[in-house]
């Protein structure tokens, strides 16, 4: 249950200030959110590359354990993995929209 207040909480305290600034409406609203969704691709290409790395940490260090060594393998391929994807999807949205506009 105290979590829960937490979150409540954590979210009142992110979306009042948008409120209480006397905004015009929910137009304001869509574009602060905007603002933010368009940070989310550059932080989710920032955790991959960190998952990656920790992979290469892991594989490097320990050299003499054969299970944690795997494990820095599994992570630095799944780190290619999701950094590929993402960049296919963003090359492939960014050409759609250079082509619808």
């Amino acid at each position: 249950m105290k979590r829960q207040n937490i979150y409540i909480l954590t979210l009142l305290a992110i979306i009042f200030p948008l409120i209480s600034h006397a905004q015009v409406g929910i137009e304001a609203l869509l574009i602060e959110s905007r603002s933010v969704l368009q940070l989310l691709p550059r932080f989710i290409f920032g955790l991959a590359t960190i998952y990656f790395f920790w992979g290469t940490g892991q594989f490097i260090l320990n050299a003499g354990d054969a299970k944690l060594r795997q494990d820095g393998k599994n992570k630095m391929i799944w780190g290619v993995v999701v950094l590929t994807v993402f960049i296919s999807i963003s090359g492939i949205l960014n050409l759609m929209s250079q082509l619808l506009n």
